[in-house]
């Protein structure tokens, strides 16, 4: 409901002349004007539209308000709303929000796992990290929820960067929460995770286009070389591509293939079936042991003990 408040203040914004917001003592008076002629004639979809847009309109015009901006958008607000149901905006948010969660979680794992690993974190100070990625993991899924309905109903919109936003969540807290020398580890450790997954998902993605159009070592290698040059944080999931076989093919420009193959082999490149996923989890579900809660964790079973277990001594 917050968010959708705050998008009909945009719309507020984007629907008040910029020359009486320029003087400081007319915004009102212009509030008061935009409030008479949107409730009087809501055109439809016109808030929507304006909220999409009022951001952008206001950075072009680089308009500087003299005032505060809740006082000033309130009573538009509060008007809109008798046009707008908000109630059911919201809901239809709501019900993504499950499905993006679970999604999502794998993810939010993946990088407190990887933190786990390589950061000496107290039990005092796991709670405050733990709490960051919660809180990113939560927005990811908001943000994406809404992408959604925007979707369902035929309006464009950037699509978020889940990932991203957790990492650099927890990237913060523990920049907030490490020494200096500490958190040099981890950003090394960080460097080598991704220069690892990069090659990876490179030469998972050599393996398939190599078994499809039978490159030669020379196209190979300037393929690797063209894709690795160009290479971007989100072709990481190219690496879940393995549990569908040889079904899909790994969505790369096509600048970066072509150029190397002959004409058969491109006749076979166009008729592959290329995806992108979007997201990868990069690891299953975990159950939380209460570490992050700052209790100790519980102690693994040596490899020994398991094996006695297995296979009984006779």
């Amino acid at each position: 409901m917050a968010v959708v408040r705050i998008r009909l203040a945009m719309a507020a914004i984007a629907v008040i002349p910029f020359s009486s917001l320029a003087v400081a003592d007319q915004p009102k008076a212009a509030v008061a004007v935009a409030i008479d002629v949107i409730v009087a004639q809501p055109a439809q979809g016109a808030v929507e539209k304006a909220a999409d847009e009022a951001e952008v309109v206001v950075k072009k015009k680089k308009v500087r308000v003299a005032v505060a901006f809740e006082d000033l958008v309130a009573p538009l607000v509060q008007a809109l709303e008798g046009n707008i149901d908000l109630k059911a905006a919201d809901a239809q948010v709501q019900q993504w929000i499950p499905q993006f969660t679970e999604q999502f979680k794998p993810m939010l794992w993946t990088e407190l796992n990887f933190i786990r690993q390589t950061c000496d974190l107290t039990p005092e100070q796991r709670p405050k990290v733990k709490a960051a990625g919660d809180a990113a993991l939560e927005d990811a899924v908001r943000k994406m929820a809404e992408l959604q309905g925007r979707r369902n109903a035929g309006r464009p919109a950037q699509q978020p960067e889940p990932r991203k936003m957790i990492r650099a969540a927890l990237k913060q807290a523990l920049q907030e929460t490490l020494p200096p020398e500490a958190m040099q580890k981890f950003a090394d450790e960080l460097n080598l995770r991704a220069e690892r997954r990069k090659q990876a998902a490179i030469l998972g993605a050599l393996s398939r286009l190599d078994s499809a159009m039978c490159l030669t070592a020379e196209q190979r290698e300037a393929i690797e070389a063209a894709i690795s040059s160009g290479w971007k944080e989100q072709w990481e999931q190219w690496l879940v591509l393995a549990i569908y076989g040889d079904q899909y093919f790994p969505l790369i420009p096509d600048t970066l293939v072509v150029t190397h193959l002959n004409a058969d082999q491109k006749a076979v490149w166009d008729g592959l079936q290329k995806v992108d996923f979007g997201y990868w989890g990069g690891g299953a579900q975990v159950e939380e042991d209460g570490w992050w809660g700052g209790k100790a964790a519980v102690p693994a079973a040596k490899p020994a003990a398991m094996f006695r277990v297995l296979m009984p001594a006779e």
